[in-house]
């Protein structure tokens, strides 16, 4: 049984080479993710013995949220940056044209 999985709180766990990386998502449209959310996930990340996390969120962050995450191995992608990654990634890469 890997904990990475079984933790509810870990949506994707990325390894590269002996790096371990925890991602964790949050849909919050119209909802800012604060300080709170930021310094949990970092706790995870130390309990987990991992490299570095990622936190996406449809929302917002807030500036004490952001300013917790510099200097320190935590990525913060909110709403706005993963549309713009999402349009880069359809733009680069085009969905197949449907076979009859």
């Amino acid at each position: 049984n890997d904990p990475f999985t079984s933790d509810p709180s870990v949506d994707l766990v990325l390894r590269k080479s002996a790096n371990l990386y925890l991602m964790q998502s949050r849909y919050w449209r119209n909802r800012k993710l604060g300080l709170r959310e930021v310094k949990n996930l970092f706790f995870l990340m130390h309990a987990k013995q991992a490299s570095g996390v990622f936190l996406l969120t449809t929302g917002i962050f807030t500036n004490e949220a952001r300013r917790y995450a510099v200097g320190k191995p935590i990525n913060l992608v909110d709403g706005i940056q993963l549309a713009e990654l999402l349009d880069s990634i359809h733009k680069n890469d085009p969905a197949p044209s449907p076979s009859h």
